[in-house]
């Protein structure tokens, strides 16, 4: 393998680059209905994501978003549909359009309806569900194409590999089982939470 090495690059009394100002721009009502009716009849295998990023003709790879270093997508949920669970490290903020579903974040459910608002953190583990009788439409927007463009960006999708459990109650657990079987317990909720 040849050898690399730094190098350097004369810069003085350099001007710098000149700022790329974007045009402002409106996204009608109309047009996210269409994309929304476009993603509605998508044929996808379960656990898919119906998303569609809204872009700025100014932007450029990597890191497509809206305004410089600020992604917004549109995303629909079908009744009942649910999405894989995920893991990211930009930060988001979604809005409820239409419909009804709920966000899965961290281990809080938070029921959604039309014009709410909700976070979803940084490397918090999430996922969507459907669950009106009409599609679900959210917009959310997030800080994805600024750590697309620092080159550190990361999404995981992470599969459900078990079902859903309810959690147990720990203080009535402890009276009514051995102090042996409390500790496998423990482990075995101890495991689980880092193999996620």
């Amino acid at each position: 393998m040849a050898e690399r090495n730094p190098f350097f690059v004369d810069r003085t009394n350099a001007a710098p680059r000149p700022m790329n100002f974007w045009a402002p721009l409106v996204v009608s009502g109309a047009t996210l209905e269409a994309e929304a009716a476009r993603l509605a009849g998508l044929n996808l295998p379960h656990g898919s994501r119906r998303r569609s990023l809204i872009v700025h003709p100014s932007a450029t790879e990597p890191g497509l978003g809206f305004a410089p270093g600020i992604e917004v997508s549109i995303n629909l949920l079908m009744p009942g549909e649910s999405t894989i669970r995920c893991r990211q490290n930009s930060s988001q903020v979604a809005m409820c359009v239409s419909g009804t579903g709920a966000a899965l974040v961290g281990r809080q459910t938070l029921p959604f309806e039309q014009f709410d608002v909700w976070n979803v953190p940084s490397m918090d583990l999430y996922r969507y569900e459907g669950r009106g009788r009409e599609p679900a439409v959210f917009l959310s927007y997030s800080n994805a194409p600024l750590l697309e463009k620092l080159g550190c960006i990361t999404l995981r999708k992470i599969p459900q590999s078990r079902p859903t459990l309810p959690r147990p109650n720990r203080r009535a657990s402890a009276r009514k089982i051995s102090p042996t079987i409390s500790r496998s317990a423990a482990t075995a909720r101890a495991c689980s939470a880092t193999s996620i």
